[in-house]
């Protein structure tokens, strides 16, 4: 099997950010090369996984953008628990719905240049893994067994909102990427990250083989 071609994963879209330093726009619904960052992280995710859930704020459930999307939509088991607790959500949900699953992906929506191995070397072996790039370790971007699912509910319920120091606090595997030419864990927090994101959607359609008519 190719490293895109998809498997029985669940991967959850983490998308109920508030984009403060892009002036509190909904990042999901920002484009890139015309094309939304949803649109981007759920093609990349689509490749790799049969199932793919979309994890809001409850406030978001009812916004036009979320219902669109006509994917399975989860929110956090705790109001304002940020990444943590849409990543419980996704496991609860994984839990009810598909419990012959053993393990969530998770993928901020602000990452559009996602690799096509991303699931299937995070899930290469049991337990936590985390993505790592450039000598940076991405948190939120993570495979998550359903057997962590209690333990992480119980620490949002505590007030944990740091995904790194819960990881911290188990056995966790991290799974390095190339970051040449660019990184696949480029995430867009500002402007001036928009405007990087558009040169890098550009030379990657550039160097893009061209099909034949």
């Amino acid at each position: 099997m190719s490293p895109s071609s998809p498997t029985s994963a669940i991967v959850v879209i983490l998308a109920g950010g508030k984009g403060t330093r892009l002036g509190g726009v909904t990042k999901a619904t920002l484009s890139i090369g015309g094309v939304t960052l949803l649109e981007r992280v759920r093609a990349a995710m689509t490749a790799q996984a049969k199932t793919v859930l979309l994890s809001v704020a409850g406030p978001q459930m009812d916004d036009d953008w979320v219902k669109a999307t006509g994917l399975p939509v989860v929110t956090d088991p705790i109001p304002n628990a940020g990444p943590l607790g849409g990543i419980a959500g996704a496991l609860v949900w994984a839990r009810t719905y598909a419990p012959q699953t053993t393990a969530v992906v998770s993928t901020p929506v602000d990452v559009p240049f996602l690799p096509d191995d991303l699931v299937a070397r995070l899930l290469r072996e049991d337990g936590l893994a985390v993505a790592k790039s450039d000598g940076q370790l991405h948190p939120a971007i993570a495979a998550w067994p359903l057997a962590v699912a209690d333990d992480l509910l119980s620490a949002v319920a505590k007030g944990e909102r740091k995904v790194s120091r819960w990881q911290e606090r188990h056995p966790l595997r991290r799974v390095s990427w190339d970051a040449t030419p660019h990184d696949p864990f480029f995430n867009i927090n500002t402007p001036d990250d928009l405007h990087a994101a558009e040169i890098i959607a550009a030379e990657i359609t550039a160097a893009a083989p061209r099909s034949s008519a």
